[in-house]
C-alpha cells in the first residue's frame, strides 16, 4: 500500500522542516527529489527509532508513533513564514541532451526494476549532494543511473541494508557542511550516523561517523558541532536504555574481504593531498569532506560493518566525477 509510504514521507519532511536553515528543503524542479528522498529516509530514521521506546513500554501501536507528528506539523503550520535558507545559491548550470537522455534512462531503468523507495530516495539525496559539490550535471546522472541498477542488483541477492544507506547519506551531508557551512547539512549528518546505529543495531558505525563528522570541521564549526554531537549522543544512550543496542555484535570483526576496499580509500587520499594552485573558472577541490569519506570508508573496510556500496557511490561521486567549470 502506497498510504503508509506517504505518511512516512509527510513525517520526515515535518522533521526536515524543524531542523536548522539549510540548503536542502526546497521545492524547484531541481531541488524537490532531494527534498522528498530526505524526507522520507528521515521518516524511516524517526519510526525506527520511535519503534524502540514505544516497544519497550508496551506501545507498538502506529498511532502512537504518528501522534506527536501530527502535533508538530500543526505547530509548524502555524509559525509559517520561517523559511530561510543560509549561503548563496549554487549557480544554474548548463544542462545539456547528454544529461536529460541519461535521466530518461534512469527513468526508464526504475520503471523495469522497481527498486524499492528507500533506494530511489538514496539516488535522489546523492545527486543533490554532488550538485552542492559542483560535480558536472552529465556524471551525477551517468553515476545514478550506474547505481540503480547496480544496487538493485546487489539488493536482489543480499537485500537492502538500510543501515549502509544511512552511513553513506551522513557522509554525503559532509559536502554542505563543509563546504558551505551548512548548519542543516550538519545536523543531518549526526541524524543519519546515528540512524545507522540505530538500524545496525551497535554503535561502532555512529562513532567513526561522529569521529569523521568532528575531522572535516573547521574550528569555528565547533560550537554548533558540539550541539549536534550532544543531541545525538543522548539519543543513541536513550535507546540504549530502551534496550535497541547489542553490545555483543559491535565486535571488530578485522581483516574481512573489505580490506581492499579501504587500501584504495587510503591511497586516493594522497591524490586530494597535492597541493593545486586555484586559478579562475575552477572549483575548489573537495580536499576536507573527501578525506573524511575516504577515511571512514576504510575505517569502516577494515572492521566488516556491513554492506559498503552505498557509501563508495558517495565517495566516488565527490572524488572522482569530473568537476564543473565556471565561466572566466
Amino acid at each position: 500500500m502506497i498510504l503508509p509510504h506517504l505518511i512516512q514521507l509527510g513525517v520526515g519532511r515535518v522533521l526536515l522542516s524543524l531542523t536548522p536553515p539549510g540548503r536542502l528543503g526546497g521545492h524547484r524542479p531541481i531541488e524537490l527529489p532531494g527534498t522528498l528522498g530526505a524526507s522520507y529516509l528521515l521518516g524511516e530514521l524517526v519510526f525506527s527509532v520511535q519503534g524502540q521506546f514505544l516497544a519497550s513500554w508496551g506501545r507498538a501501536e502506529f498511532g502512537w508513533q504518528l501522534a506527536p507528528w501530527v502535533v508538530l506539523l500543526l505547530l509548524r503550520l502555524a509559525t509559517l513564514p520561517a523559511y530561510y535558507v543560509a549561503g548563496a545559491e549554487p549557480r544554474h548550470e548548463e544542462r545539456d541532451g547528454g544529461f536529460w537522455a541519461l535521466v530518461a534512462i534512469g527513468i526508464g531503468l526504475g520503471l523495469w526494476l522497481r527498486p524499492e523507495p528507500r533506494l530511489v530516495s538514496f539516488v535522489f539525496v546523492v545527486s543533490h549532494l554532488l550538485w552542492q559539490a559542483r560535480r558536472k550535471p552529465i556524471g551525477r546522472a551517468a553515476l545514478m543511473v550506474v547505481c540503480l541498477g547496480v544496487s538493485t542488483w546487489l539488493t536482489g541477492l543480499e537485500g537492502v541494508d538500510v543501515a549502509g544507506i544511512f552511513t553513506a547519506l551522513g557522509a554525503g551531508f559532509l559536502i554542505p557542511w563543509v563546504r558551505r557551512n551548512d548548519l542543516r547539512g550538519g545536523m543531518l549528518a549526526g541524524l543519519f550516523f546515528l540512524a545507522a546505529g540505530v538500524a545496525r543495531g551497535h554503535w561502532l558505525t555512529t562513532l567513526l561517523g561522529a569521529l569523521a563528522l568532528a575531522g572535516v570541521s573547521y574550528g569555528p564549526q565547533w560550537r554548533y558541532l558540539a550541539k549536534v554531537l550532544t543531541l545525538t549522543t543522548v539519543i543513541a544512550v536513550a535507546c540504549m536504555l530502551a534496550g535497541s543496542s547489542d553490545t555483543s555484535s559491535s565486535t571488530l570483526a578485522w581483516l574481512q574481504g573489505h580490506y581492499l576496499v579501504g587500501l584504495v580509500a587510503v591511497l586516493s587520499a594522497g591524490r586530494w593531498a597535492r597541493a593545486k594552485n586555484w586559478s579562475v573558472g575552477e572549483i575548489e577541490e573537495p580536499l576536507r569532506e573527501g578525506v573524511g569519506i575516504a577515511g571512514l570508508l576504510c575505517a569502516l573496510a577494515l572492521v566488516g560493518s556491513g554492506s559498503l556500496w552505498p557509501l563508495v557511490v558517495v565517495w566516488v561521486g565527490v572524488s572522482f566525477l569530473p568537476r564543473e567549470r565556471l565561466a572566466p
